[in-house]
């Protein structure tokens, strides 16, 4: 268990660090452009921009709604094109408000949200898609496949727990002489062979602990059929 835990973070660790790679080559291929063309920087870079997304409000600048230069929102806030605005004058945008504080971490600072359920990953993938974010898409469809083979892998185990649980069974008898007379160690014994050999204990065994007073056995293993047993002079 504490192998597999590392392992887990190992891997929350590795996704963490990929996410920067990405970042982190993504604003330096920006600030090469510039360089190369200052023309190419809009002249409204680090503008406050008030968005209206679906009704939650976010505050933000330009810059980070232009970090990916193929995106919608890159094209909605180039300037070249008019965008819709709220009574407020707010940039309104059409759809669910708190998916987009997701969308709006990730062109901060390339973070990757972390989820235990693969729906929420596909709520954002929605929205990475929508806004053409193909980075942020690749890297919540990786997200999915991971979360998927660890539930895969933690449904098994516990399929196999469950089995092995299954198989292992513990029956409590008690074993009663003549008439309701205390069982003599003879009939304790020819109860725990009623029991291996009728009562279908895996391999045709099984383990008997007999209690203080001699007549309850405490018997361990795999039964294949009901556990019904009479004698004479017994009584189960």
């Amino acid at each position: 268990a504490h192998g597999t835990a590392h392992g887990r973070a190992g891997a929350r660790a590795r996704e963490r660090e990929r996410a920067r790679r990405v970042f982190r080559a993504r604003a330096t291929m920006s600030l090469k452009r510039t360089m190369s063309d200052p023309s190419s920087v809009p002249q409204t870079v680090e503008r406050k921009i008030h968005l209206n997304v679906g009704g939650t409000r976010y505050i933000t600048t330009d810059s980070t709604l232009l970090q990916c230069p193929e995106s919608m929102l890159a094209a909605m806030f180039s300037g070249r094109f008019p965008v819709p605005t709220d009574a407020e004058g707010a940039v309104f945008i059409d759809r669910d408000g708190s998916r987009f504080r997701h969308v709006l971490n990730w062109l901060r600072s390339g973070t990757v949200p972390s989820f235990d359920s693969v729906w929420r990953y596909e709520e954002v993938l929605e929205e990475a898609s929508y806004y053409a974010l193909q980075d942020l898409e690749t890297l919540i469809l990786e997200k999915i496949e991971a979360l998927q083979e660890e539930q895969a892998r933690q449904q098994k185990e516990q399929e196999e727990i469950k089995q092995k649980l299954s198989q292992q069974q513990q029956y409590q008898v008690m074993v009663v002489g003549k008439n309701g007379q205390p069982a003599t160690p003879n009939t304790v014994a020819s109860a725990m062979r009623a029991m291996q050999e009728n009562g279908g204990m895996e391999n045709g065994m099984a383990t008997g602990m007999v209690s203080p007073n001699g007549r309850s056995i405490a018997m361990t293993g795999t039964a294949h059929s009901p556990l019904n047993f009479a004698d004479d002079g017994m009584d189960f």
